[in-house]
């Protein structure tokens, strides 16, 4: 599986932020953006098939293509309540760089999926 990269950011074309998706699949870039707005499941959507058209021009088989909302996604403060942990913890952890976000929003913030939960949840939570 090939994972689709879900993240805030500056644009290619600009210095406006947006939200973009991308991935690289046999050495062929799939990228699409948009600016960021309060309706992200529409911008997510709309990535989404963005990526998907470009995949298929290119002849790649999109079955391939893993995308983060495809898979749960926790906040920190998700991600404490589920681990049974403080928030201050999760917190600690992501200023130390001891935890690391699996995607972000446009605003910076973190989110963790399922497979990270997983690992904590085996590990400490210090």
């Amino acid at each position: 599986m090939i994972k689709v990269e879900y993240q805030g950011g500056q644009s290619r074309y600009g210095r406006h932020p947006v939200v973009y998706m991308r991935a690289v699949v046999d050495e062929i870039e799939l990228y699409a953006e948009m600016p960021t707005d309060d309706d992200d499941m529409a911008i997510y959507d709309s990535l989404k098939a963005d990526i998907i058209a470009q995949a298929q021009a290119h002849d790649i088989d999109v079955g391939r293509l893993e995308f983060w909302r495809d898979t749960t996604l926790y906040n920190a403060n998700q991600l404490a309540k589920t681990l049974g942990i403080s928030r201050e913890a999760v917190r600690r952890r992501l200023e130390r760089g001891t935890l690391r976000g699996d995607c972000f929003l446009a605003d910076g913030q973190p989110l963790f999926t399922e497979e990270t939960l997983q690992r904590l949840r085996g590990g400490t939570h210090g």
